[in-house]
């Protein structure tokens, strides 16, 4: 497994570029991979994407399994992203409770939802 360069960019300071990646297509993912970012996030929640999906779509980003399953579940786990949304109101309400939360790597806004729930559409 690779190192998460994103986590360790963050770890040090600084930031971090990632892209969204709302279609079940291997070959964009492949695409994106190639471009330097440093994440890409897979979104279900805009878009249709099912479990296949996101497994072909991770073996064409580069990620995966290539060492023994032990090595590779602890390597997993140092290596996870926790990033967290906020998207209304109750969750600017709690914004210091999250950011307080051990673990947390990132922390951004979903605008849209953001702005619906502060009552301003658009």
């Amino acid at each position: 497994m690779r190192e998460n360069h994103a986590k360790q960019k963050l770890k040090v300071g600084k930031p971090v570029l990632g892209c969204f990646v709302r279609h079940a297509n291997a070959d964009i993912t492949e695409f994106l991979s190639l471009q330097g970012f440093d994440l890409l996030v897979y979104d279900g929640e805009h878009g249709v994407l099912e479990t296949k999906d996101c497994q072909q779509m991770v073996r064409a980003a580069d990620y995966g399994q290539r060492e023994p399953i032990d090595q590779y579940t602890q390597t997993a786990n140092d290596n996870n992203l926790v990033c967290v949304q906020i998207e209304s109101t109750a969750g600017i309400d709690a914004l210091q409770e999250i950011v307080s939360i051990e673990g947390i790597d990132v922390v951004f806004i979903g605008p849209s939802d953001l702005s619906s729930s502060l009552g301003v559409l658009g």
